[in-house]
């Protein structure tokens, strides 16, 4: 008895697609993704009588769904794929990119960050205090990656710190005339605070008052991430 020819699989895939159900349809999907990703490695391996063969049976399928005959060789269709692997090869590259960029903004003062000043320092700028508070954690705009402790000491030319504040880009020393706790809070009131100076370490500092700038015209000191329009602490001190 012959046995029946096993059908190829151009000819299966040609006269399996007017059949098609939604599983078909979802395979057919599979194996479009199956192609894209072989691609790379067919390629750089000289596979690619067998890519050509993978691309003209996702040819093949099309066909079958749509019910339409088509004209295009399987090389037409490589030619596709080079393509949406670029398109999706800038769109993953230029994401990567974006967030490298992001990250360098936000890192790169923490990395460059200076020494605190050390404790001794600290202690004695702080005896000339007029006014002094508390940064606390447990203020409404404040979180884990935002956030400020420790005692602050103002004095009629210098604000000290001695604690500790969450690392970040760009921090800006504030005074203002009302205690606020969060980004909508501070942005209210902006325009009217006083920038102070650039806080540029996280374990304690000292930041110079300007000339002109009198603290007792001011109550709250706030500490302010102007990168990234972050609100990390606030203190009142009057």
């Amino acid at each position: 008895m012959a046995s029946r020819p096993t059908p190829s699989p151009s000819h299966m895939l040609t006269h399996a697609g007017p059949s098609l159900s939604r599983k078909g349809r979802g395979t057919l999907v599979f194996v479009r993704l199956f192609a894209i990703l072989r691609w790379p490695f067919c390629f750089r391996h000289g596979h690619v009588t067998r890519l050509q063969a993978n691309c003209e049976a996702v040819r093949l399928v099309s066909c079958g769904l749509s019910g339409e005959a088509s004209g295009r060789s399987g090389l037409t269709f490589v030619g596709d794929i080079y393509m949406l692997r670029w398109i999706i090869l800038a769109g993953t590259h230029g994401g990567a990119l974006a967030v490298g960029f992001a990250l360098g903004i936000y890192l790169l003062p923490i990395l460059t960050a200076p020494e605190a000043p050390d404790e001794a320092v600290l202690a004695e700028a702080a005896q000339a205090a007029v006014y002094e508070a508390e940064f606390t954690r447990e203020l409404a705009g404040s979180d884990f990656l935002h956030w400020g402790e420790g005692t602050v000491s103002i004095t009629p030319t210098q604000v000290v710190h001695k604690g500790a504040l969450a690392p970040g880009p760009d921090y800006q020393l504030y005074l203002a005339n009302e205690f606020v706790e969060d980004e909508e809070g501070f942005f209210r009131i902006k325009d009217s605070a006083a920038r102070i100076g650039s806080i540029k370490s996280f374990d304690g500092f000292i930041v110079d008052v300007p000339a002109g700038v009198n603290v007792s015209d001011y109550s709250t000191v706030i500490v302010w991430c102007e990168s990234f329009g972050e609100f990390i602490t606030a203190a009142q001190y009057q």
